[in-house]
């Protein structure tokens, strides 16, 4: 597998994040490829249908989103990645996304620790807005318990909503390798920015 470089690290406030992508969700997902693809996107990996079960933190239960991606690499190795959700998908954070904020709306980064990070920014006034969990049932029993704090020693990959708005997600560097090609579709190593403990 061919890997990408690096991405640039920000380490504002101790969290040791380094870039991965910008992206959200579309109605079209070929016609909105299209699009990027005059942009100088020349570079694709589409992911299989995937059925995600995660915890939505803005109404704090459990929601089935079924999703595609596509993860486009152009100018300067800036990575998109393009979502798009089964119409049947009623509920849901990118439901609700694509209803409110069609296209482009998170920026995402590799994290060593998404726990620690996500608690610091957390203590800041950010929101949980969507976790995935590989135990749903429990993970909803200590929501019920101790809310968002019982979730976060657990915490994987995430969605966060910043006081300023600002939706940032923040994607554990262990998925990199088979676990993530097995999410986004093979080749994704040679579209995103390998995590900097990872890269050439």
């Amino acid at each position: 597998m061919q890997l990408a470089p690096s991405g640039p690290t920000l380490d504002a406030g101790g969290l040791g994040l380094s870039l991965q992508h910008v992206g959200g969700p579309v109605v079209d997902l070929d016609a909105a490829v299209d699009e990027h693809r005059s942009l100088g996107f020349d570079a694709w990996v589409r992911s299989p249908s995937l059925e995600l079960t995660s915890f939505d933190g803005e109404i704090g239960r459990f929601v089935r989103q079924s999703v595609r991606m596509a993860f486009g690499r152009g100018p300067s190795g800036l990575v998109v990645e393009l979502i798009h959700v089964d119409p049947s998908t009623e509920e849901g954070p990118q439901a609700r996304l694509l209803a409110t904020h069609p296209g482009l709306s998170h920026v995402a980064f590799w994290c060593e620790d998404v726990p620690r990070a996500a608690s610091l920014l957390l203590g800041e006034g950010a929101s949980l807005v969507t976790a995935a969990s590989p135990d749903p049932e429990r993970w909803q029993a200590l929501h019920a318990a101790q809310g968002v704090a019982g979730l976060l020693p657990e915490l994987g990959a995430c969605y966060l909503r910043l006081i300023s708005g600002a939706l940032v997600e923040l994607v554990p560097t262990s998925l990199w390798g088979a676990p993530l090609e097995a999410v986004c579709g093979a080749g994704i190593g040679s579209i995103l920015p390998a995590p900097p403990a990872h890269g050439p």
